[in-house]
């Protein structure tokens, strides 16, 4: 039987993959990994020319005074699409090691 509308929107807003939603909706989730809170997302970096994400951009608010920690694709556990939640597979102290994007959007 055919998912109905409603479930192909919970499933992957309505494309039928649960992985495709748009880096629009995400910005803004809450980002958190082992039971922490880590922040949220900030902003993407996106390969020219292949348009893959390269990196996420986690500002990591008051534990890390705002710092703007990038994070790989690969250490996203999951999309947690209606509770706007990414789950990495990432401690703080792993997020703490993590490169940063200044604020200037230089990636050094």
């Amino acid at each position: 039987a055919e998912p109905s509308a409603e479930e192909r929107e919970r499933r992957g807003r309505g494309r039928g993959d649960p992985h495709h939603g748009s880096v629009r909706e995400v910005t803004g989730y809450r980002v958190s990994g082992e039971g922490n809170e880590l922040g949220h997302v900030e902003d993407f970096v996106i390969d020219d020319g292949t348009f893959e994400i390269r990196w996420l951009v986690l500002d990591t608010g008051k534990w890390r005074r705002g710092r703007r920690a990038m994070i790989v694709p690969r250490d996203v556990e999951c999309v947690d699409w209606p509770g706007h939640q990414v789950v990495v597979k990432l401690s703080r102290d792993a997020l703490r090691d993590s490169p940063e994007l200044p604020r200037d959007g230089a990636h050094h």
